[in-house]
C-alpha cells in the first residue's frame, strides 16, 4: 500500500512540477517538488526506496522536460540515498533534523545540477550558481520547510526508531 502511494505521489509530482509550478516560478525559477518528495520518501522509508523514487522522479522530469537525460535522475538518486540515511532518526531529533536533512539534500542536488549545467560550452559555473542554483535552492528549501512544518508529526512516527535504538 505504501509503494502504491509513492507511485501516486510520483505521478502527481510530475504533473504538478511540469503543469502547475511553472506558474509559480519567479524570474524563471521554480521549486523542485520532486526533490522534496524524494526527501520525504527517503526519510520515511529508507535508502533503497528513496533511491528508487529519486531515480524514477528524476528520470521522469528529464524525459518530460526534454532536456539532457540523466542529471536529474542521478542527483535525485543521490538525494534519496542521503535522506534514507536518516530514516528512523528524525523523530528523536524532531523537526529540526528533518529540516537539516532537507538543507543537505537540496544543496547536494543543486550542486550536482549546477556542475552539469556548467559543462555546457560557454557557460560559467559562477553564473549558473548565482542565476539558477541559488534561487532554486532557496525556493525549494522554503517550500520544503513549509511542507515539513505543516505535515503532522504522526507521519514521521509511523515507522521510526529512536536515535539510540528501539522503536518509538
Amino acid at each position: 500500500m505504501r509503494y502504491l502511494s509513492y507511485i501516486v505521489l510520483l505521478l502527481a509530482g510530475v504533473v504538478l512540477q511540469v503543469g502547475v509550478l511553472r506558474f509559480a516560478s519567479v524570474m524563471g525559477v521554480a521549486p523542485d517538488l520532486l526533490l522534496l518528495a524524494t526527501v520525504v520518501v527517503g526519510l520515511r522509508s529508507g535508502q533503497v526506496p528513496g533511491m528508487v523514487f529519486g531515480f524514477l522522479a528524476g528520470l521522469a522530469i528529464d524525459l518530460v522536460t526534454a532536456t539532457l537525460v540523466g542529471p536529474s535522475a542521478l542527483s535525485n538518486t543521490i538525494v534519496g540515498f542521503i535522506a534514507g540515511l536518516w530514516h528512523g532518526y528524525t523523530v528523536s531529533l524532531r523537526r529540526n533534523a528533518s529540516l537539516l536533512v532537507l538543507l543537505v539534500c537540496v544543496s547536494v542536488h543543486e550542486l550536482i545540477m549546477a556542475i552539469v549545467q556548467a559543462l555546457a560550452p560557454g557557460t560559467h559555473l559562477g553564473f549558473v550558481l548565482l542565476r539558477w542554483t541559488l534561487p532554486r535552492a532557496v525556493y525549494s528549501l522554503a517550500l520544503g520547510m513549509l511542507v515539513f512544518v505543516l505535515l503532522p508529526q504522526k507521519v514521521w512516527r509511523a515507522r521510526s526508531t529512536s536515535l539510540f535504538g528501539g522503536r518509538v
